[in-house]
């Protein structure tokens, strides 16, 4: 809330960040309860493995599509619950972040972040410990594509410098400042399940869609040689 918000502020630096954290600990309690133990989402795609070079066929991807079924949401759901908790808290976190970030230059830690979601045709922001990253990467692994990961720390509470900025200025550009952060195409589509999502993305078609436009993944239909001759690019 507002008001929240404002007594966070006016607490010396050390009290908030303390404040701050035992608030991002509720919702993280709550997912390692849920998720522990609980089998990955991406275990439970069966989709076929691409070796370099080679095309993916249509009908090879609505095979793989249809072997993902009801079952995926109760995998999910852990992390949908816990994610819902992370949202109520955004206005926290990006109080929190500026904070934690101290001072920095603005347009310099901006350019860096533009040059860098460009960078690939995905970009991932992550932290190293978080399962949510770990969820995201693992299903773009699954899909085959290729994206660059860029590790801002191994958690929030362990980031400092240029980093801590980094993430800062996500939040300010994006409204973001959890992490996974992804970028398709140099554009935002938020985290694993929000914003709108890497999950919600993969789970109405979208997801692949998006990959190929952005040239994470091969063209349906790409012809062996037009492969084989755009991995010698």
């Amino acid at each position: 809330t507002t008001g929240g918000l404002k007594s966070l502020r006016s607490l010396p630096c050390p009290f908030a960040m303390a404040s701050i954290a035992r608030l991002r600990l509720l919702p993280l309690a709550l997912l390692a309860a849920l998720y522990l133990g609980s089998p990955s989402f991406v275990t439970s795609l069966r989709r076929p493995a691409q070796r370099e070079g080679t095309a993916r066929s249509a009908e090879g991807d609505a095979a793989a599509e249809g072997n993902a079924g009801a079952g995926d949401s109760a995998l999910l759901a852990p992390l949908k619950v816990a994610s819902l908790g992370m949202g109520l808290l955004k206005p926290v976190f990006a109080a929190e972040a500026k904070l934690q970030a101290l001072a920095y230059d603005e347009e310099e830690i901006r350019a860096k972040i533009a040059a860098e979601v460009k960078s690939a045709p995905v970009v991932v922001y992550t932290y190293s410990l978080s399962p949510f990253c770990t969820e995201a990467t693992k299903l773009l692994d699954a899909l085959g594509a290729e994206y660059k990961e860029i590790q801002l720390a191994p958690e929030w509470f362990l980031m400092l410098g240029e980093n801590a900025a980094k993430r800062a200025e996500l939040g300010v550009l994006y409204g973001r400042t959890s992490m996974p952060h992804i970028f398709i195409g140099g554009e935002s589509i938020g985290g694993l399940m929000d914003g709108p999502g890497l999950v919600p993305l993969y789970e109405s078609g979208e997801l692949q869609e998006k990959l190929r436009a952005a040239g994470s993944l091969p063209a349906v239909n790409q012809d062996p040689l037009s492969s084989i001759m755009a991995s010698l690019r």
